[in-house]
């Protein structure tokens, strides 16, 4: 069966940068049979064929051509669009990667009644380090014709997914043998579309060498080219008949481009040349001379410096981490729990700092920490941004900690390995370990170095050697909490809980069947319903409140796979892990004496009607889990989990303080001399020193980044109780 998409990597030279790109494209969470990355060595020089027939002996899924010279990017991708097998083609620079989540996410957005010609996400620039340089939606790109042609969306082919169909049918290729290769194709796709969809989401990393940029190595060919380019376009135009306003006006706007930002830096005498064969190139085209232009065309001053903030910020967060633990938290659940470590780490004499990640883009629901909660961490460094400051501005860290390992922070892991820097997971629930009931293949808990993991179960399931078993602090609370008995009117909760496209095509199986045995039964009901939870529950009405409010007034739990059934028993409530779908997860089919299993009606109108006629007190209700509990939540233990995690980390980061030794010295001399005196602010903690010396250093005011951009601080850091970190940098 031939796999959905395609992943071309056309690559000349490209030996440093190249294996990065592939490992992108390998960590993919959609399952690995669903698509083909097919590299294409354009007659390198150096060892990248090498590289790439290694790698391709041990990926099923990888690909590796090899023309027998030099050929040109365009003539390469247009021989990886014509041999690709994939229903989809994507395109990937050897020197960019690939968000984790990227064909995960096309797959989500594609429609079985609806046959997409292109579907299109959003690019984020970085830099080498890896720090964000800037971003933008391409929202509206394909619909709003006048707005594209100005340049808006700029002309990148990659972070789209192009059906070969479309592209065959319509002789869409890139230009060969020239630069610019991307314009031509990108406005015939863009004229040519009928059916696309945007996906509102960074799934490109473009990687911009500043060093090696286009700016620095001009030349004539590349300022011809890209008229040339404009040429193909302005014949394509007439011979499909359509508006012309449209090539006149992406002409202008890309030779005001060109002036402004390539061909001005360059140097005097290098400058005169290229404008002159610029004013050569346009002069041929009557229309261009006959529509109104602004004269001063070539007189635009060079733009502004806009990463002075940007740098600032990273500096900023740089003083923050320095020497500190890191800990990145998803959720609003993930605070409460890494807070706590934090906590405990502090009292060891670490320095750490919570960085609140909750509204990121990334995310596909946003579960921000509740207004009401904040004060509780008045005494914990936990500072709200965006995912903008990446793994590059933690490099002076002493470890770093995350909930579940995959997805949307998975690349931050991978960072923070390549600089040897101790990586956690901290086990955040229950999950399917195995990933048996999800479409794609993905793993948890797999990418970190160490897991700070639950109980003991998982301790064979995950390695000893990686396993440092703390329990789960929430579950350890719930339970160390006075027992509470049900009301005396029963009424059944039950937990609807389909999310992330797992099983959610069973959701109302599982409700159904849930509804109609507490009606045999002759008991009450309410539905209370995960925040990712988007399914239709027809007209049942979902309880606003959260789960454990109604499981206070509630007599029992009626759930399938979830942590609120953990939850729920450590409260006293008695379970039924209602299964009539089939779900496959090992842990939950050996309560343990913990809770009953139904897989129909009958069989959970059954175990209600039990539960009804023993009435349990919470506290045999607690007995009967003590075992279950302990081995997946080590409820047991006399050490409460913020302590034993707190204690993990410490120990290994001890032992690791050699290499954090080195760490620092090599991020010291790899800064640039220009920043020795942000280097010795570190010192002094506090991002004041900063900005003050930027202050004096610039002859324009410096402003706190934050002037117009929601944020938020939870602690005031010392030396800088005004400090405030946006949530994002750019203007």
């Amino acid at each position: 069966m031939p796999p959905l998409f395609s992943i071309i990597i056309p690559v000349y030279n490209g030996e440093e940068t190249l294996e990065q790109a592939i490992k992108s494209a390998a960590l993919q969470t959609l399952d690995s049979d669903q698509y083909e990355i097919l590299a294409i060595d354009d007659g390198s020089a150096d060892s990248t064929y090498e590289l790439l027939v290694n790698l391709e002996q041990g990926m099923e899924n990888l690909r590796v051509l090899k023309n027998p010279e030099n050929c040109g990017l365009g003539k390469t991708r247009n021989i990886g669009i014509y041999e690709a097998m994939g229903e989809y083609i994507t395109f990937l620079d050897a020197d960019d990667r690939l968000m984790p989540r990227a064909l995960e996410l096309a797959y989500r957005h594609m429609n079985d009644t609806v046959e997409y010609d292109v579907l299109y996400g959003n690019i984020r620039k970085i830099d080498t380090d890896n720090f964000t340089l800037g971003e933008r939606s391409r929202e509206g790109m394909f619909n709003n014709k006048e707005k594209f042609f100005t340049g808006y969306y700029a002309y990148f082919s990659q972070a789209s997914f192009y059906n070969k169909k479309f592209l065959i049918e319509n002789k869409i290729l890139f230009t060969e043998g020239v630069f610019y290769e991307d314009i031509c194709f990108m406005a015939s796709c863009v004229l040519k579309a009928k059916n696309t969809k945007h996906i509102d989401v960074y799934i490109y990393l473009y990687t911009v060498n500043t060093k090696n940029s286009i700016t620095s190595s001009l030349n004539r060919k590349k300022v011809k080219d890209a008229f040339f380019v404009y040429h193909t376009l302005y014949e394509y135009f007439h011979l499909t008949n359509n508006n012309i306003e449209y090539w006149i006006t992406s002409c202008k706007c890309y030779i005001n481009f060109m002036v402004i930002s390539k061909i001005r830096p360059c140097r005097s005498a290098l400058r005169q040349i290229l404008l002159q064969q610029a004013l050569e190139c346009i002069s041929q085209y009557d229309e261009f001379k006959l529509c109104s232009f602004d004269n001063t065309l070539f007189s635009f001053d060079p733009p502004k410096k806009s990463f002075l903030r940007h740098q600032i910020t990273k500096h900023a967060i740089d003083t923050l981490a320095y020497g500190a633990i890191i800990f990145v938290a998803e959720a609003d659940y993930h605070i409460r729990a890494m807070a706590a470590i934090a906590r405990q780490l502090q009292k060891l004499g670490e320095k750490t700092l919570v960085l609140d990640v909750t509204y990121s883009p990334l995310l596909i629901v946003p579960r921000p920490l509740p207004e009401d909660e904040i004060e509780n961490y008045s005494d914990v460094p936990v500072t709200t941004i965006d995912t903008d400051v990446t793994a590059s501005a933690y490099l002076t860290a002493k470890a770093y900690v995350c909930a579940i390992d995959w997805g949307a922070f998975q690349n931050d892991v991978s960072i923070m390995q390549q600089h040897h820097i101790p990586t956690f997971a901290l086990y955040e629930g229950i999950c399917d370990d195995n990933n048996r009931e999800a479409h794609k293949r993905f793993l948890p808990y797999r990418n970190a170095e160490h897991l700070l993991a639950p109980g003991g179960y998982y301790r064979e399931l995950y390695g000893s050697k990686r396993t440092e078993v703390i329990g789960l602090p929430l579950i350890q609370e719930l339970y160390r909490r006075p027992a509470k008995d049900a009301p005396e009117h029963p009424v059944a909760v039950i937990n609807c809980n389909f999310t992330y496209s797992v099983l959610e095509n069973k959701r109302d199986e599982f409700l159904k069947t849930a509804v109609a045995a507490c009606k045999a039964a002759g008991i009450d009901f309410v539905v209370s319903r995960h925040v990712a939870d988007k399914g239709d529950l027809g007209e049942i009405c979902a309880d606003s409140r959260s789960i454990y409010a109604c499981l206070a007034d509630g007599t029992l739990l009626i759930s399938r796979f979830s942590t609120v059934i953990l939850e729920a028993l450590a409260m006293g409530r008695p379970c039924v892990y209602h299964n009539p779908h089939g779900e496959r997860f090992e842990k939950f089919t050996e309560p343990l004496g913990a809770f009953a299993i139904s897989h129909s009606v009958d069989s959970l109108a059954s175990e209600i009607r039990k539960i009804l006629a023993d009435k349990p007190t919470a506290e045999k209700v607690r007995a009967n889990a003590e075992k279950f509990l302990h081995v997946h939540a080590n409820i047991l233990s006399e050490i409460p989990a913020d302590v034993l995690g707190a204690e993990a980390i410490k120990r290994i980061i001890d032992a690791d303080a050699d290499n954090f030794a080195k760490r620092i010295q090599a991020v010291t001399i790899h800064h640039s001399s220009a920043y020795a005196p942000v280097k010795k602010a570190k010192t002094e903690e506090g991002v004041g020193v900063i900005w003050a010396y930027l202050k004096n250093v610039f002859s324009f005011p410096v402003r706190c980044a934050t002037s117009r951009i929601r944020s938020k601080t939870y602690m005031p850091m010392s030396n800088c109780s005004q400090a405030r970190f946006p949530h994002r940098w750019w203007p």
